[in-house]
């Protein structure tokens, strides 16, 4: 027993920057799933009615609610208009 935690030692004693990096990985990748998992159960459960944030806004913009390209076809050009929104 006694050779099996000097070995180890002196293994971590020499390659000390290994362990370092391993450390810091690990500790990388918990802090990288505890952010997801807390996204996530921002996500599932969102407080109740609707968004208040711009209800005491004086002007508030709004986007198009349509999408215009222009778009060759042959010798002529012509404006193609699609709508945006739900599917």
């Amino acid at each position: 027993m006694l050779t099996t935690l000097t070995s180890a030692w002196a293994n971590l004693r020499t390659r000390r920057h290994l362990f370092a990096g391993a450390f810091v990985a690990v500790a990388l990748g918990v802090a990288l799933v505890a952010s997801m998992g807390l996204g996530l159960a921002a996500a599932a459960d969102p407080p109740p009615g609707k968004p208040q944030r711009f209800a005491a806004q004086p002007v508030v913009v709004m986007p198009h609610d349509s999408l215009t390209v222009e778009v060759d076809r042959g010798p002529n050009r012509a404006r193609d208009t699609t709508p945006l929104g739900k599917s």
